[in-house]
């Protein structure tokens, strides 16, 4: 089973098997471009956690300038007998184009992204610690390179996270 989650606000579920896709749910948020999903560890079943993204304004659809990074997050658990999204405490910081790291803990750790989409895009240069169901996150120490658009974090063998790439400012 395969579940989708993101950019359109409507998530789905695909079984290969019967080469069928079934609706599961609505997010809050009307899109989220470049956004991130994880899946949430513990529990008896699957659950999801979408973090940041872009809303698409519609005024340039063609050159991709147009999206408003959001700060949202929303959870949704599959193993409920009706799954629905369900909002969380948002990031300090909307970021779209940014990277999100299951830590050993069950922390997020999510890292990078832009705060706007223009032809200059600023930086979100400051880390959050973000861990389901709490009501704010731990902010981390800056970065000391813009990692945006063509990033990658990757947890580490020993608990640390590397955090790489991004196109050329």
């Amino acid at each position: 089973l395969v579940f989708m989650s993101g950019p359109d606000p409507l998530t789905e579920t695909y079984d290969a098997r019967t080469d069928i896709w079934a609706p599961v749910a609505t997010s809050a948020e009307p899109d989220r471009k470049e956004g991130t999903s994880v899946l949430l560890p513990g529990g008896d079943g699957w659950r999801f956690m979408l973090l940041g993204g872009g809303h698409d304004h519609g005024d340039h659809p063609d050159d991709g300038t147009d999206f408003e990074p959001t700060a949202s997050i929303e959870t949704i658990d599959l193993s409920d007998a009706t799954p629905t999204w369900t909002e969380a405490a948002p990031l300090a910081f909307p970021r779209m184009e940014h990277n999100a790291v299951l830590l050993p803990d069950g922390a997020i750790f999510v890292v990078g992204g832009t705060s706007d989409n223009g032809e200059d895009p600023t930086p979100v240069m400051i880390p959050e610690m973000v861990r389901a169901g709490a009501d704010s996150y731990p902010q981390m120490a800056p970065l000391g390179v813009p990692r945006m658009y063509h990033s990658t974090a990757l947890l580490l063998h020993d608990g640390r996270v590397a955090v790489a790439g991004a196109n050329d400012m």
